[in-house]
């Protein structure tokens, strides 16, 4: 859906104005002689009702406890987004039924022309939501865990592996203001280079997560 809805957004014949004149001209015509651009609007019209709809009964559910400080910050950003802007218009807005011509005409002027900033920070959140339910989904999956982050001038790691290695034996890495140096040594092929990969990989990461 978000991909239809990019789609769409990416339009280029943005409606500056609503007019009933022009909807039913435009309607007539794809009767006539149907085009892919008019089949984009229709149907992303359609998909960016549904797609604000679900996220707005999930914005506004106080069902779920204790959520993550963020993660309610942007539902209840999206929340009080549509509910003041001309967004508002799809709450209890049926999408079950056919979408008459003039209120296809007038969404796409709300979406594409008047709301199209806050249209497109809302579906970056969910970008981000999802971007962070795959973090927590490969961290069940595959036995991550998320750094603690400590003041003081040290790096520990405990049971360090390359995730991309099968059977990969663990090691143990520390470095403090003390021993701040260590040596890497052993036989070609015996995974030196890996072993370093992923040192480097896990604390580039465990620094993005600050």
């Amino acid at each position: 859906m978000l991909d239809f809805i990019e789609l769409y957004l990416q339009q280029c014949n943005i409606p500056v104005r609503v007019s009933r004149l022009d909807a039913f001209h435009k309607a007539f015509n794809y009767a006539l002689k149907p085009t892919t651009e008019y089949y984009i609007i229709q149907r992303g019209v359609k998909d960016v009702i549904e797609f604000l709809q679900e996220l707005y009964s999930l914005a506004i559910d106080k069902s779920v406890p204790n959520l993550p400080n963020l993660w309610q910050q942007q539902l209840d950003f999206i929340a009080e987004t549509i509910q003041v802007s001309e967004l508002q218009q799809i709450i209890g807005f049926n999408t079950k039924k056919r979408i008459r011509v003039i209120d296809r005409e007038r969404f796409d002027y709300i979406f594409r022309y008047c709301e199209y900033d806050r249209l497109k920070k809302i579906i970056s959140i969910v970008y981000q939501i999802d971007a962070f339910q795959a973090v927590a989904k490969t961290k069940e999956d595959i036995g991550l865990v998320f750094p603690e982050i400590v003041e003081s001038k040290k790096v520990e790691i405990v049971g360090l592996y390359h995730l991309l290695v099968k059977n990969a034996v663990a090691n143990n890495v520390c470095l403090n203001e003390e021993r701040n140096v260590f040596f890497v040594t052993g036989a070609n092929m015996a995974g030196k280079s890996t072993f370093l990969k992923a040192f480097g990989v896990a604390v580039f990461l465990a620094f993005r997560l600050l």
